[in-house]
């Protein structure tokens, strides 16, 4: 069983933190587990302590002790983990361990930009997403599928929106390459409505920094587009990326529409497969847009009985059951 070093709380953030991850190390769980590393990344965040940090990068090291595809899902899941948990220095921190051990992956050093830009290093995020786009446009040149070529796209944009303040003239040229390949995925869409979707996706979530009305327009339609099909929308890219695109922004705007995308999507689970922990989860998800919106009670009200159906069909540590006692802690403390 993990242990933690001996540490001494002084504000709420650290007494939370450290409430939590005695929580986590109470469990059975083996160093090298997602939870524990992220248990770990999250108390430096607000300890400054040197054998925190120091089992923090060990931790790393056991996630990604050699190059293979299991190294790649645990850091990456160990990124999105800590971003949902707002500890961004540790989230770029394990983020730069995968682009250290998949320096060729363009998935990897674009993480690193996102990361890097969210804690306002620049250069970093510059340097990977420079990184991400040559990767990129060779994988498109070589393999010329939707896929790469749009996700060559997005870089593009990306790294045109983090240039734009400073090197307004490469920012336009960025701007021509990304619109290039955008050109050439409607190509490859060919006849397939749905493929001509993901473009249009793809170009609003581009779009977006620069003009977010535009952007939530077009995720609004899609879902619209999407609303016989719950299959579609529960269980694809598409589904989800229309999704998380139209909760973002209409979150930053604190708009009750918001209530209605992710309502949406718990009935797509409720036709597709009753109710069931995929069920719950969702109505989970649904609770958080009222806690982000405010209303603390009906928030409760969706999350504790979701809390409970998964925690009678699955063990305490379960990773869904794990991610609804975040969002009562976080209820806890909005009281």
């Amino acid at each position: 069983m993990p242990e933690l070093p001996p540490l001494t709380a002084t504000t709420d953030a650290q007494r939370q933190a450290l409430a939590a991850a005695r929580e986590v190390a109470a469990t059975p769980l083996r160093e090298k587990s997602v939870d524990w590393v992220a248990t770990l990344g999250t108390l430096t965040e607000v300890f400054d302590d040197p054998e925190l940090h120091a089992r923090y990068e060990r931790g790393l090291a056991a996630l990604g002790p050699y190059r293979c595809a299991a190294a790649f899902d645990r850091l990456e899941e160990l990124v999105k983990e800590l971003r949902a948990r707002d500890c961004l220095r540790a989230a770029l921190q394990a983020a730069l361990a995968l682009a250290e051990l998949f320096a060729d992956n363009a998935f990897a050093r674009s993480m690193v930009a996102n990361c890097a830009r969210a804690v306002g290093d620049h250069e970093t995020a510059h340097d990977h997403l420079a990184a991400a786009t040559r990767l990129l446009e060779e994988t498109a040149k070589q393999e010329d599928d939707l896929t790469s070529v749009l996700h060559a796209a997005r870089c593009w944009s990306e790294f045109a929106h983090l240039t734009r303040p400073s090197q307004t003239e490469f920012a336009s040229w960025a701007d021509g390459r990304a619109e290039r390949h955008f050109a050439r995925a409607a190509v490859l869409a060919g006849d397939d409505p749905d493929a001509h979707r993901r473009v249009r996706l793809a170009v609003a979530k581009s779009r977006a920094p620069g003009d977010p009305s535009a952007a939530l327009t077009e995720a609004l339609a899609l879902l619209d587009e999407l609303a016989d099909r719950p299959g579609m929308l529960a269980n694809s890219e598409l589904g989800w990326g229309a999704t998380e695109l139209a909760l973002q922004l209409l979150l930053a705007r604190r708009e009750d529409r918001a209530l209605a995308v992710q309502q949406r999507l718990v009935d797509a689970k409720v036709a597709l497969y009753g109710e069931c922990p995929a069920t719950w989860l969702e109505r989970h998800n649904l609770g958080t847009v009222h806690l982000q919106l405010g209303d603390i009670t009906r928030a409760r009200a969706l999350i504790e009985p979701a809390y409970a159906a998964l925690r009678a069909e699955l063990e305490d540590d379960h990773p869904q059951v794990r991610m609804c006692k975040r969002s009562l802690d976080r209820l806890a403390r909005a009281t």
